[in-house]
């Protein structure tokens, strides 16, 4: 095995189902994902073929159909494509194991087909064989989880107990082998070709690490993920540097002819074929895949959008799909049913297969065990809401709190369907656009009349009777435990977790905010909405609709005002909240001690808020939320301008802040 003979062979894997890409997976199989138009498993053969592969399987289970008809397009004298099916499914390993009679004795190639990669294969080709290894693995020194260890070389662990620390490494999916790796495989059907890797390690086999220079890699495993390698794609072929082979010069203009004059794109717009765009539509960092089409005056951001979906509207940090593609889903199939029922008897008496005319329009996270999809018929939308209340029982009075609070005057959603045993909602769609996003290009004018129309809500909801909320079932009141709960958030997640602080002056500051419930806590109570900031306000034509309101509960007025009036969301400026503060306590019945303890409950909501950021942004899926904590901490320290007795509260604010002045 010493002299270097090119393998001729490779295995690419693509079975996996790709849960986090759903419901883009349900019908469009991982290696299916266009990737600036060609699906991921091209890009996988184009790479292979020059480095001399002649011979090439592809394991498959999800969804095969699309994929082995590319496969057969792609097939040639030069490189021939074989597949393996799995009916169950059987991990790296067990593909491995099964594909045994390809591979025979000689070395040969491996590689995900959920990545993108583009790189000089020689660095692991001199090592193997330099080595006479029994596999030589790409990593990366930086980029990903970094989750293997490894010392010159050779690697030690596959899961370091400190991923990201120095001599920790990300393994980017190819991966060059000798057949001998099949005997180390266990015996059972599922594995992973790591199981065997670990069990040549202790035989003292050698598991090489390579880290190969100016290499382009990125895993298109989530949506956001996905998005960000057609950014870097992009830039690396503005840049001519490693990763253009992903997009050829011919490609990208074919791309950018599709987009027809009036169409506004920012960022970029990776547009598939057979589109239709109509006039005045904004596209920004985005990707629509084939026969998409979308209404004149919508805007798309940040979103991917599945074959066939037809969109309108603003959508923004979603996924959208036709629900024919799904699953049966009886949650969903009542849904179209009450939406279709919704639309007037002339349209109804026309549409025939609904489902196959919706779209379904997958909803950003928001952290409180709850999805959201937006449904669009032809002439009605609603958002269709399934939850855990296992964890979170508040989830569940969603629906109730909404039917109580619509006969009381106050602009929340119409129920359209209670499902409560199947735990899913389905409401009437309040729009798109929240008061977050209206804030920065609108008027003060403009500003002003939304935040007016946001408090006359407010004042409503505040006003309501003991003898109406004593018939709802509310969370506990605020109250010290609840207030000490937010400043643990708050020291565990953003003090901690975020900052890091040392323990003596994490101490500090904690004795400095005790003092705030206490103040809190004098006030008098009225029903609160709990989480009253701009993004749970959404705008619709003339029409404003509040939203989130299932963790309401009794407590003092000044925390839902402070809530929205300090939002890190807005960043209102001080004259901004000045006046609209006073246009409130001129028309409530608490004015006075809402007045006195306005600054402390805004210190007591920005804590807990930079609590929920720091936790939101090491989670999965919501990092977004690391963008608010730098606002949150300016309008914090805002705060302590007016409000004395947090000193050490303030240096820490101080010092972190000041790189951003």
């Amino acid at each position: 095995m010493s002299r270097q003979v090119p393998p001729r062979k490779a295995i690419l894997l693509a079975a996996g189902f790709g849960t986090r890409m759903r419901p883009l997976t349900y019908d469009t199989p991982k290696p299916m994902m266009p990737l600036w138009g060609k699906p991921l498993i091209g890009h996988a053969i184009d790479m292979l073929k020059p480095w001399g592969v002649q011979d090439i399987l592809v394991n498959l289970h999800h969804a095969p159909e699309p994929t082995v008809s590319y496969c057969k397009e792609q097939g040639s004298k030069q490189c021939r494509i074989q597949l393996s099916f799995e009916p169950e499914i059987l991990g790296t390993g067990g593909a491995l194991k099964r594909a045994e009679w390809f591979i025979k004795d000689a070395p040969f190639w491996m590689l995900n087909t959920d990545v993108a990669a583009d790189l000089d294969p020689k660095p692991l080709l001199d090592a193997f064989y330099k080595e006479k290894a029994l596999a030589a693995l790409w990593l990366h020194p930086t980029e990903g989880p970094c989750t293997v260890e490894m010392q010159d070389d050779i690697i030690v662990d596959f899961a370091s107990s400190t991923p990201g620390a120095k001599g920790t490494y990300t393994f980017c999916g190819l991966q060059l082998l000798s057949p001998e790796i099949v005997s180390y495989l266990p015996s059972k059907p599922f594995s992973s070709v790591v199981d065997a890797y670990r069990a040549a390690m202790q035989k003292k086999h050698r598991i090489l690490g390579i880290a190969v220079k100016d290499a382009f890699w990125a895993d298109l495993g989530s949506p956001e993920r996905y998005l960000t390698a057609h950014r870097d794609v992009l830039a690396a072929r503005k840049r001519k540097t490693s990763g253009k082979r992903l997009l050829p010069p011919a490609q990208l203009k074919l791309m950018q002819n599709r987009i027809p004059n009036g169409v506004i794109v920012t960022g970029f717009a990776a547009i598939g074929a057979n589109i239709k765009l109509g006039r005045d539509v904004a596209l920004s960092d985005s990707v629509l895949w084939d026969g998409c089409s979308v209404k004149p005056k919508s805007s798309i951001n940040n979103s991917i959008t599945g074959k066939g979906t037809a969109l309108r509207g603003n959508i923004e940090d979603s996924t959208a799909v036709l629900c024919s593609t799904l699953p049966k889903d009886p949650i969903l199939t009542k849904a179209l049913t009450t939406l279709h029922a919704e639309q007037p008897a002339r349209l109804r008496s026309r549409v025939s297969g609904i489902a196959a005319r919706s779209t379904l329009i997958t909803l950003p996270a928001r952290g409180s065990n709850r999805t959201f999809e937006r449904i669009q018929t032809s002439n009605s939308s609603g958002i269709l809401i399934r939850y855990d209340d296992a964890i979170r029982a508040e989830n569940a009075r969603y629906a109730s709190h909404a039917k109580q609070l619509k006969r009381h005057g106050i602009n929340v959603p119409q129920v359209l369907l209670d499902l409560p045993a199947q735990k899913a909602t389905l409401f009437e769609d309040g729009g798109s656009i929240a008061l977050d996003s209206i804030v920065p290009t609108a008027s003060p004018q403009r500003v002003t009349s939304l935040y007016r129309q946001t408090l006359d809500q407010l004042l409503k909801l505040h006003g309501l009777s003991r003898r109406t909320t004593s018939r709802m079932q509310l969370e506990p009141p605020f109250n010290e435990k609840l207030y000490k709960w937010e400043r643990d958030l708050f020291v565990t997640h953003f003090l901690r977790g975020h900052l890091r602080l040392a323990e003596s002056k994490i101490r500090r500051i904690q004795r400095e905010l005790a003092q705030l419930s206490q103040c809190l806590s004098r006030a008098p109570l009225v029903l609160l909405h709990r989480d009253m900031q701009s993004s749970n306000v959404l705008i619709e034509g003339k029409k404003l609709t509040i939203i989130d309101f299932q963790g309401m509960r009794m407590g003092p007025a000044a925390y839902d005002l402070a809530s929205l009036l300090c939002d890190p969301y807005v960043m209102l400026n001080v004259n901004q909240q000045a006046n609209l503060l006073e246009y409130y306590l001129e028309r409530s019945a608490h004015a006075e001690s809402t007045r006195d303890t306005y600054h402390t409950a805004a210190a007591q909501r920005l804590t807990q808020a930079l609590g929920a950021f720091g936790r939101l942004a090491a989670t999965s899926g919501t990092e977004r939320f690391a963008n608010h904590i730098q606002p949150a901490s300016t309008m914090l320290l805002r705060i302590l301008d007016k409000r004395d007795g947090l000193p050490h509260l303030k240096s820490m604010l101080d010092a972190y802040t000041e790189p951003y002045k």
